[in-house]
């Protein structure tokens, strides 16, 4: 899967621009078009380890967990968020699916790299 989203980012890229005449143009592009699928791969990944951090504070826990009580920590006391703003974990898995399974779906429309941008930002 890490192949092909560098492979079809750097196409869009090179989709967008016009056609290269020498070699060397060729293989400034192709390079330029491997940097930029690179680069969104790591900005996939950043933004992964965001979420991973970010939004198990907006779990809301189980009622009646036995094992709440033992985890309070300090981390757990300074990313206390109110009950309305938490979500049942369900809820959230459920939504992240139905985000991704939007955005590859928008992927048969995408045809420069700007749409692209508009679709993961």
């Amino acid at each position: 899967m890490l192949f092909y989203s560098t492979i079809y980012v750097g196409d869009l890229y090179k989709r967008s621009l016009p056609a290269a005449t020498t070699d060397q143009q060729q293989t400034i592009i192709d390079e330029e078009a491997t940097r930029l699928g690179s680069r969104a791969l790591f900005y996939a990944a950043l933004l992964s380890l965001i979420a991973s951090l970010v939004l198990p504070v907006f779990v809301a826990e189980a009622a009646g967990d036995p094992l709440q009580n033992q985890h309070s920590s300090w981390w757990n006391w300074v990313c206390r968020l109110p009950r309305g703003m938490q979500v049942h974990l369900v809820t959230m898995w459920a939504t992240s699916q139905l985000v991704f399974a939007g955005c590859m779906f928008a992927t048969l429309w995408v045809t420069s790299m700007l749409q692209l941008y508009c679709i993961v930002y």
